[in-house]
C-alpha cells in the first residue's frame, strides 16, 4: 500500500470526492498531494463552493464543485498529523554515498541526478522523510546525514537489508525497517565490491545486516543498476506486492534488457556451416524482458546471427541430423 492509498481512504471516509489543487503539475497528482501533506507543506482545507477544474479520487481531472482545497489555507479538513497516524509502517530508504573521493566529476554529476530521480520515486510511494542521503550533500529536501551509522542511530534502527549485487541472499520482496542502497556510480575505474564494504562496515559497528541481491532469472545481468531504478524495484515489490520479475521489467530500460538478450541468444542459436542462426519464434520466449522485436533483430545483427523462419530452421535441423 502506498501513502496515496491511505490518503485516498481517509479522504473518502470524510466525504471528499473532488479536490481543487491549483497549479499542480505531476504525473501522479494524488501521490504528490499525499507526500506534500506528509511533509507538512500543504493541507486539505474546506473549499469554497464554486465550480472549478477538480481532481477526483481516481486521479482524473473534471469540472465540478470541490469538497476540499489543497494548499496553505484556513479551515483544515486533513493535515499531516492525521495522515501520519495512519502511515506508521512505511520503510526507510538510506542511500550510502560515502565514496565521493572514488568518483570523478562526471560520476558525481550522475550520482546527483540519480539521487534526485530517487526522491521522485520515493514521493510516488511514500514521502521525503523516508529517504535519507548519507555521506554526501545535495540540494534535495530529504534528510541528510554525515554517514549511514548516524542515520541508523538517530532512527534507532539496528537491523538493515542491504541491496548488494554480491549479496548472499536473493531479494524477493522481504520486508525490512530500513533498506540500504549503495550510492555508487561505476563508469570509470573499478568500484566492484564497494557495496559489500558498506555491509562489512555496518557489521563492524554493531548493526545486523542482511545482504541481498536482485536477480533476474538467476542472474544480475539485465537488472537495472541506477539507484533510482533499484529503489523503484524495491518499492514495487514491497509496497505494491509485484513479483520481482515483473518489477524488474517495469523499470528496465531497453538498453539494459538488450544486455541480457545478448547473453541469452547464443544459448538458443545453432550452427550452419561457419555461421550461427536462430529461429525467429525464439523472440516470443523473452516476454520477461523489456525488448521489442526491433531490439531482437538489432541484437542478432550485433551477434552476427541469421534469423530464420520456424519452417526453414526445422528444415536445417533435419538436414543436419542426417549429415547431409
Amino acid at each position: 500500500m502506498k501513502l496515496k492509498d491511505i490518503f485516498v481512504d481517509i479522504a473518502r471516509k470524510k466525504g471528499i470526492r473532488r479536490i481543487y489543487a491549483p497549479g499542480l503539475e505531476s504525473s501522479d497528482p494524488l501521490a504528490f498531494i499525499a507526500s506534500q501533506i506528509a511533509c507538512g507543506r500543504i493541507r486539505l482545507c474546506k473549499a469554497h463552493k464554486v465550480e472549478r477544474i477538480c481532481l477526483d479520487l481516481e486521479g482524473r481531472l473534471l469540472r465540478g464543485v470541490p469538497d476540499a482545497y489543497a494548499g496553505n489555507c484556513g479551515e483544515e479538513v486533513l493535515g499531516r498529523d492525521e495522515l501520519m497516524a495512519k502511515a506508521k509502517d512505511f520503510p526507510h530508504i538510506a542511500i550510502d554515498a560515502s565514496f565521493p573521493h572514488l568518483h570523478n566529476q562526471k560520476e558525481l554529476r550522475s550520482l546527483q541526478i540519480q539521487l534526485k530521480a530517487t526522491l521522485g520515486v520515493v514521493r510516488r510511494y511514500m514521502w521525503d522523510e523516508r529517504l535519507a542521503v548519507c555521506g554526501i550533500e545535495s540540494e534535495l529536501s530529504c534528510p541528510h546525514y554525515p554517514n549511514l551509522e548516524d542515520f541508523l542511530r538517530d532512527k534507532d534502527i539496528d537491523k538493515v537489508l542491504l541491496l548488494d549485487p554480491s549479496g548472499e541472499e536473493v531479494f524477493t520482496g522481504q520486508r525490512a525497517e530500513c533498506y540500504v542502497v549503495g550510492g555508487i556510480v561505476d563508469k570509470a575505474g573499478n568500484k566492484k565490491g564497494l557495496t559489500s564494504e558498506i555491509g562489512k562496515r555496518l557489521e563492524k559497528n554493531g548493526f545486523d545486516v542482511v545482504s541481498t541481491k536482485i536477480l533476474l532469472k538467476g542472474d544480475v545481468v539485465g537488472v537495472p543498476d541506477r539507484i533510482n531504478h533499484i529503489v523503484e524495484i524495491l518499492l514495487l515489490t514491497v509496497l505494491d506486492g509485484m513479483d520481482i520479475g515483473r518489477a524488474i521489467k517495469a523499470v528496465q530500460t531497453p538498453t539494459i534488457a538488450k544486455w541480457r538478450l545478448r547473453q541469452e541468444l547464443p544459448r538458443l542459436s545453432f550452427r550452419i556451416g561457419s555461421m550461427r542462426a536462430i529461429c525467429r519464434s525464439e523472440f516470443s520466449h523473452f516476454d520477461w524482458l523489456n525488448v521489442s522485436e526491433k531490439d531482437f533483430y538489432e541484437v542478432t545483427r550485433q551477434l552476427q546471427m541469421a534469423v530464420l523462419s520456424e519452417k526453414v530452421a526445422n528444415l536445417v535441423k533435419v538436414v543436419k541430423s542426417k549429415n547431409w
